[in-house]
């Protein structure tokens, strides 16, 4: 089984993540192929597809957490991130552009501490996953989600209220 995903945020971004993007945006990470981690670099490889009638571009995230958990909560052979960044941040990702990094990150106290509220509301999520099985069948989803900190928050909140309804551990 081989699955991959693809994300892009529209709306702003808090100085936190920005920090934690920026400080690590070069660093190697980790991809499931053949049922292990393999080693990956930033922005190493690159994926368009179609969502919502738009063609979406992302490259190779390999620091996401989803990277940990899908291989396990799915038993998938493969599984690779992909992910929509601005041209300079895919530079960075390549280890590119070092001297705009250090600049913005010692700038980085005078940007607001996140997304306003005009960001937030207008802000949007686009997600597309697809899975492909031994027999070469293809299932394919695609989502629209409010902004990222609004869809992470809704999406915790439904996550919780599940866990208080089982009777499980």
């Amino acid at each position: 089984l081989h699955a991959m995903t693809l994300a892009a945020t529209f709306g702003g971004v808090s100085r936190g993540t920005l920090y934690s993007v920026l400080s690590e945006v070069d660093e190697r990470g980790e991809v499931w192929r053949n049922g292990k981690y393999e080693v990956a670099h930033p922005a190493a490889e690159a994926v368009t597809k179609t969502v919502f009638g738009q063609e979406m571009s992302g490259v190779n995230n390999p620091l996401r957490a989803d990277l940990l958990t899908v291989p396990y909560a799915h038993g998938v052979q493969h599984f690779q991130s992909f992910m929509k960044f601005p041209g300079f941040a895919i530079s960075m990702m390549r280890g590119k552009l070092g001297w705009l990094r250090r600049f913005l990150l010692k700038r980085l106290h005078w940007l607001p501490e996140g997304p306003n509220k005009k960001q937030m509301s207008k802000g949007y999520t686009l997600v597309y996953a697809e899975a492909i099985n031994a027999d070469g069948q293809v299932a394919r989803v695609q989502m629209k989600g409010p902004e990222a900190y609004v869809f992470t928050a809704e999406c915790l909140l439904l996550l919780s209220a599940r866990i208080a309804e089982s009777e499980g551990p």
